[in-house]
């Protein structure tokens, strides 16, 4: 069976010439030597199917989740594993290194590059390490601080310090020598930069440095905070307050985030005074936490805000909070209040086309939210762009990590390059669920739920292939088990001998092997044409006239009754009109009855 893969995968990768692909087909059929997949590292979008695919080795798994920028996939344990240090160690340097260690210096063990220090520096000055993520790693010590100049990677760098020892926000100073200490305080002191590390600076250096922060830019602040330990916000307290009243409107997500975070009342008291002055704004708190969290004078505000709101985004809220009735417009900001604050009993008795309404215009870079208030349906991941967030909301519903990779994967596969999705999907285990897997994976909110519901009753399942697309037909097809294709059709062979015409089965099965051999079109209209029921009849009809050159193939190959039900169809007829095999067919049905 290995070597059916190797086979597979390299004629796969032959054809699609891709070197990233090659190396991510190895890895899907459990190769881990680093040597081999390194190139899939390079790619974001292929290193994200071998974070979430579950054929893959665990450790690059992992390391697919540091490239593909999803460091939230990692569990502790993952992250503490030595056997995904030690690779991480071996690609230092390496073109696939440096699309991983930027995410690994997030979220890496205190110190961890300190044993790899002569590598993380060489690899600065061969442009395969950013110059913060080295220094991160290392540890606050004077040859990471000498890698430091720019504000930027001044500031990253002290940020993850001071996270790595919680509750001891500075420690890192302590470790640094004075005159390298100052100078990375200097370059802050002037620059905006420094709102990504505040929570880690002596208290001292509130008062200099907030007096540079831009207007309108307090919203970096405030999430620094919000990942900030207790001990850091406690030592900041007094900066804080300031920092709260000079709020603005674009920064009130943020707000609301560290007010959930640090339950201080001072940050929703700020919360409560920007919706008073734009009450419409309400979307950017409902987006930044979900309502159960928020503090129970700001939902009163909101929901009290609902008939006086030109906007109505503090209507739609209610709406969604099962407090009044639906809105009259629907717009993609009102789309997003509303899945942002949803409750599932109002969203369970909209009809499925108002739901229809309410998704077509929901921004695809806000799944996360519908997640979050509703739980996870296919409806809302199809079509889904995959972030941080949105792995957030999903393992806010699923805590088994292997049940996240499952639902995640199809969000992946839709985002790959369209060359490359046959050889991807070839090499997967077939999903648990194959419908939602196509539904998502193709961005088809319209697959028939029908299948996955009832994939017992052969009759229903006949009814939604019938009335899917071609290209979801092709897809859902390809992936619904073995026992409901059969239910569906029956025995392949006894339905070509039934619909053909005497002594003509085995021209028929080649015809529709010459056709696709893989193709399920052919074969379910031809189950549709010998239905006793008329209307499936009909639709059987309407489907080889789609494919009026396949309908020419076949008509001098079917049974009597089926060749008149085709030829009552005018595009058929029009066709096929003056095809000798036709007309050599029309006579043959007439010397056999005569017979």
């Amino acid at each position: 069976m290995r070597h059916d893969h190797e086979a597979r995968t390299g004629m796969l990768a032959m054809n699609l010439e891709s070197s990233d692909l090659a190396a991510t087909l190895h890895a899907l059929c459990g190769e881990s030597d680093l040597r081999v997949i390194a190139p899939a590292f390079s790619n974001r979008r292929f290193a994200r199917i071998l974070a979430l695919a579950p054929s893959v080795d665990p450790v690059v798994g992992a390391l697919g989740a540091l490239a593909g920028g999803l460091p939230n996939l990692l569990t502790p344990a993952g992250r503490a594993s030595p056997a995904l240090s030690a690779a991480i160690a071996s690609l230092i340097g390496t073109d696939a290194g440096h699309h991983i260690l930027g995410s690994w210096a997030n979220v890496a063990p205190a110190g961890w590059g300190a044993a790899h220090a002569a590598a993380l520096i060489d690899a600065v000055r061969h442009d395969r390490c950013a110059r913060w993520a080295a220094a991160a790693l290392m540890g606050p010590t004077s040859d990471a601080a000498a890698l430091l100049y720019a504000a930027q990677d001044i500031a990253l760098a002290i940020r993850r310090w001071g996270q790595t020892t919680p509750d001891d926000p500075t420690a890192w100073m302590n470790t640094l020598p004075l005159a390298e200490r100052d100078r990375l305080l200097d370059a802050l002191r002037t620059d905006s930069a420094a709102a990504l590390c505040l929570p880690w600076l002596p208290a001292k250096c509130d008062a200099t440095l907030i007096q540079h922060l831009e207007a309108g830019g307090l919203f970096r602040v405030f999430a620094a905070y919000t990942t900030a330990s207790p001990v850091a916000r406690a030592r900041h307290v007094g900066v804080l307050s300031t920092l709260f009243q000079r709020a603005e409107r674009y920064d009130l997500g943020a707000l609301t985030r560290l007010a959930v975070a640090s339950h201080m009342d001072a940050a929703w008291d700020d919360v409560v005074r920007l919706l008073r002055a734009k009450p419409w704004d309400a979307i950017f708190v409902v987006e930044a936490a979900p309502w159960n969290l928020l503090r129970s004078d700001v939902q009163t505000l909101i929901l009290s805000a609902a008939d006086n709101d030109l906007t109505s985004i503090c209507a739609t809220i209610a709406f969604a909070r099962g407090d009044r009735d639906e809105p009259d417009t629907i717009t993609p900001e009102t789309t997003r209040a509303f899945f942002a604050a949803a409750m599932p009993t109002v969203w369970n008795t909209l009809a499925e086309e108002k739901k229809r309404v309410w998704l077509r215009r929901f921004p695809v870079t806000s799944t996360h939210l519908a997640v979050r208030s509703l739980g996870i349906d296919p409806m809302f991941l199809m079509g889904a762009e995959l972030y941080a967030d949105l792995v957030a909301a999903v393992r806010h519903h699923l805590r088994d990590d292997a049940a996240v990779q499952q639902t995640l994967l199809p969000v992946a596969v839709y985002d790959l390059p369209i060359a490359a999705i046959p050889a991807i999907i070839a090499t997967l285990a077939p999903p648990p669920d194959p419908v939602a897997f196509v539904q998502i994976a193709r961005g088809m909110r319209m697959t028939p739920q029908v299948l996955r519901e009832r994939d017992d009753d052969a009759a229903v399942a006949l009814d939604a292939l019938a009335a899917a697309s071609p290209d979801v037909l092709t897809h859902v097809w390809s992936l619904l088990p073995e026992t409901l294709r059969h239910a569906v059709l029956g025995d392949e062979n006894a339905l070509i001998a039934n619909v053909a015409a005497p002594e003509r089965a085995g021209d028929l099965a080649q015809a529709l092997r010459a056709w696709d051999a893989n193709a399920p079109q052919p074969l379910l209209a031809l189950r549709l044409l010998i239905d006793a029921d008329e209307e499936r009849r009909a639709r059987g009809v309407a489907a080889l006239a789609k494919h009026p050159d396949l309908a020419a193939a076949l008509l001098p190959l079917l049974r009597n009754d089926v060749y008149t039900a085709l030829m009552s169809n005018p595009t058929i007829a029009f066709t096929c009109a003056d095809l000798p095999s036709v007309q050599t067919n029309e006579s043959a049905h007439v010397r056999k009855r005569c017979r």
